[in-house]
């Protein structure tokens, strides 16, 4: 390939990457004036404060009842008690391993050495600050995360 080709080649390159970041970010700036942020904000911080009332409730029982209130198991399982039934039994919520997660998804055929030759990292995913992948972890909306911030440009 000649200095000519090289550049052109380079050139479009540059213009399709321009393109494609400004329509993700005008895609972002879509769906974030679409979104009712601070009634999902004041939502989010209701059922954060339920649940840190149900699990404050569950471990005062834990005291008395002797019960685990959180345990990490040698595989990364980890299960913490975070509210009771009605009838006042414990309720666990539970992780995989992250090792088995990824397995039943297949999602370690993508890592470095993955069956896939893919070799993802996950390193540089983000486009002008917005990531261009999502996950979903157990546990409480953490209501101080960006996407509940409207102004957060």
């Amino acid at each position: 390939m000649n200095n000519n080709n090289f550049y052109k080649l380079c050139l479009s390159f540059l213009v399709f990457w321009s393109i494609h970041t400004t329509q993700a970010q005008n895609i972002v700036d879509k769906v974030q004036q679409a979104t009712d942020v601070a009634g999902l904000t004041q939502k989010a911080s209701q059922l954060k404060q339920e649940a840190e009332q149900r699990k404050a409730l569950a471990w005062r029982i834990a005291d008395e009842k002797g019960w685990a209130k959180r345990l990490t198991y040698s595989d990364g399982e980890i299960i913490e008690l975070m509210a009771l039934t009605e009838n006042g039994f414990p309720i666990y919520y539970a992780t995989e391993s992250n090792l088995i997660a990824a397995e039943s998804i297949s999602a370690n055929k993508l890592w470095n050495g993955g069956s896939l030759g893919l070799s993802l990292s996950g390193a540089n995913m983000a486009i002008n600050g917005y990531a261009r992948l999502g996950e979903w972890d157990g546990g409480a909306t953490l209501t101080t995360h960006q996407e509940f911030n409207a102004n957060n440009g």
